[in-house]
């Protein structure tokens, strides 16, 4: 037990893969090595990593539900509101800004709060924003909740 206490970590980083080194003080102790290509290509995907990809996949679905639903119903839209179509391009314009914010400033977040939570997080803001869109009354909370959408 004490000779894992004092094993050291480092990481080296090559172009395909990464490998763990762990070095340890004793002489007679080989260093290990762990090549995650080799274990990705030798390995089965656990329940949880297909749980993780279903996961991904239904929010993948779900904003493109919600991009098919605005253009879809974008026409009733520009009849019942009076507006312009080329008003309505900011509403499907403010999605794609939204996921540019997201995939700027919020998906670093994630290796501050975790993955998981920034998922959560992620699942509830859309579900919330989506929701907020069916009940919107001008095409400015449209575009700012598209906005948050998109996030």
């Amino acid at each position: 037990m004490g000779l894992w206490k004092n094993l050291y970590f480092c990481e080296v980083m090559s172009n395909y893969f990464v490998e763990y080194i762990y070095f340890s003080p004793y002489p007679s102790n080989l260093a290990m090595t762990f090549d995650i290509k080799e274990h990705i290509d030798t390995h089965k995907m656990t329940r949880l990593q297909y749980a993780t990809v279903f996961i991904c996949l239904l929010m993948n679905m779900l904003d493109g539900m919600d991009v098919m639903v605005i253009s879809y119903t974008a026409p009733a839209i520009v009849k019942a509101w009076g507006i312009t179509p080329e008003a309505l391009g900011i509403v499907f314009s403010s999605g794609l800004v939204g996921m540019t914010l997201g995939a700027m400033f919020l998906a670093p977040k994630a290796d501050v709060i975790g993955r998981k939570n920034m998922i959560l997080l992620s699942a509830v803001l859309m579900g919330i924003s989506i929701f907020s869109t069916s009940v919107a009354q001008s095409i400015e909370f449209l575009v700012v909740i598209r906005l948050i959408s998109g996030i």
